[in-house]
C-alpha cells in the first residue's frame, strides 16, 4: 500500500507541474485535494456515505492504522486532484480511458496505484480474516485451515486415511468396473 500511496502522490506533483505553471494554483489544488482526502478518510472511519459515490471503491483504511489512513489519504488525494484537472464527475474513480495517449499514460499510471491499494488492501483483510478464524478454530480446540500453516496429528491421520481409501476404491474397480457374471451367463 506504501507503494501505490507513494506512486500517486508522485502522480500528482507531476499532474500538477505539467498542468500548471503557477506555484500559487498547484499549492491551490493540492490543497483542495487534501481537504477532500481528509474529509474522506473522517466520513470512511465513521461509516458514514462518501462525499462522492467513487470513493467507496477505495477500500477504507483500517481505524486504527494511521499509517494505512495517510496512505489511504495520498491516493484519494491524488485521485481528486486528477478528477479536478480533467473535470471528471462520473462515479468511476478515473473516469473513461482516455483517447490521447498522453493522458492515456497519466491514466493508466494513476489506475495501475489504486489498483495496488486496491489489491494489497484486500489481500490484508483477508488475512486478517484468515487469522480471526483460525484463533477461533485454535480455541475450540481445532486445527487450522490456513494453507500453509501445519495441521495437527489427528487431521494429518485423517488426511492419509481419506487418501488410501481413495486409492483402495481405485483398485477395486479396476479397468471393467462392470458388474461380474458367473461362468456361463
Amino acid at each position: 500500500m506504501r507503494i501505490a500511496a507513494r506512486t500517486a502522490e508522485n502522480f500528482q506533483y507531476r499532474l500538477l507541474d505539467t498542468l500548471m505553471t503557477e506555484s500559487e494554483d498547484r499549492e491551490a489544488v493540492s490543497a483542495a485535494a487534501a481537504a477532500f482526502a481528509e474529509l474522506a478518510l473522517r466520513r470512511a472511519l465513521e461509516g458514514q456515505q462518501p462525499i462522492e459515490e467513487w470513493v467507496e471503491q477505495i477500500p477504507s483504511p483500517d481505524s486504527e492504522d494511521t499509517a494505512q489512513q495517510e496512505q489511504w489519504q495520498q491516493l484519494v488525494a491524488a485521485l481528486a486532484a486528477y478528477r479536478m484537472l480533467n473535470q471528471i464527475d462520473s462515479d468511476e474513480p478515473l473516469g473513461e480511458t482516455p483517447d490521447e495517449a498522453e493522458e492515456r499514460e497519466q491514466w493508466s499510471e494513476l489506475h495501475e496505484a489504486m489498483t495496488l491499494f486496491q489489491r494489497s488492501r484486500i489481500h490484508q483483510r483477508l488475512e486478517e480474516v484468515r487469522a480471526h478464524r483460525d484463533a477461533e478454530r485454535a480455541r475450540r480446540g481445532l486445527a487450522p485451515v490456513t494453507p500453509g500453516v501445519p495441521a495437527d496429528d489427528t487431521v494429518r491421520r485423517r488426511r492419509a486415511d481419506t487418501t488410501q481409501d481413495e486409492q483402495n476404491h481405485h483398485r477395486r474397480r479396476g479397468p471393467n468396473p462392470g458388474p461380474r457374471r458367473g461362468p456361463g451367463t
